[in-house]
């Protein structure tokens, strides 16, 4: 099993308390849009019209850093799948759920042009 870290015991904090205290909201919500607004400028992503109706990974963003992940070691995104690119998935074709042993927050996706499974 992966090492659990004061890092991922941080993040996990973060993404925990952030989702419970807002958990009540729902899109169109002026608390919800201002808070995706301040994700976005904590971690200098422009709050879009698309940013702000699929905010997701900038929430991740937003977790990152404020759990302890530097710019240089985390850079904040748009997109889940610059994630993947970047450094979460060795190789984009891994069709073979047995290739290596999934761990604790591994990120696995399933990418909308496909039909498999990547971690």
């Amino acid at each position: 099993m992966a090492e659990l870290t004061p890092f991922k015991v941080e993040l996990a904090k973060t993404a925990r308390q952030e989702s419970e205290s807002f958990a009540s909201l729902r899109r169109g919500d002026r608390e919800l849009e201002n808070r995706i607004e301040r994700y976005c400028s904590d971690v200098g992503v422009s709050a879009t019209t698309l940013v702000r109706s699929h905010y997701s990974a900038v929430f991740i963003s937003w977790c990152m850093r404020t759990a302890g992940a530097s710019e240089a070691q985390f850079p904040a995104q748009i997109s889940h799948s610059e994630y993947a690119k970047r450094a979460f998935i060795p190789d984009l074709i891994d069709q073979n759920p047995c290739a290596h042993r999934r761990n604790p927050m591994d990120m696995i996706f399933q990418g909308r042009s496909m039909s498999v499974f990547q971690a």
